[in-house]
């Protein structure tokens, strides 16, 4: 049975992403390399689209854009700081310190799991 075109590219696109090099450098360039794929594929069918586009007489003050756009960044770091202030009077998350004091007790930490089990077994 043959495949489709689609079937296929899906098929290397679930191996790719599913890639964990040992080098970090390597894996930053493939999840980097999958980002711009993904970011010009966006890009190239919004760019395809313009043409359908009615011709509109938009009237775009450039006032109101820069107004627009600097109320988008106020409202931006408004909600940054109010989650920041939420986050302080909430206090600290104790999960977190129990397991990090618990890794830095054992001298083993998350992400050193197997070589814990390694000895285990």
């Amino acid at each position: 049975m043959t495949r489709t075109r689609l079937e296929r590219a899906g098929e290397v696109a679930a191996r790719a992403g599913s890639l964990r090099p040992a080098d970090p450098r390597v894996r930053r360039g493939l999840h980097i390399g999958i980002g711009l794929i993904v970011v010009l594929s966006v890009g190239l069918a919004a760019f395809a689209a313009t043409g359908d586009l009615p011709d509109v007489d938009w009237r775009l003050r450039p006032a109101a854009l820069v107004l627009a756009a600097l109320g988008l960044g106020l409202f931006l770091v408004a909600n940054a700081e109010i989650w920041r202030r939420i986050l302080r009077a909430l206090g600290p998350i104790t999960f977190l310190q129990r397991t990090r004091k618990r890794n830095q007790s054992s001298g083993s930490s998350w992400w050193k799991r197997t070589s814990s089990w390694s000895t285990v077994g």
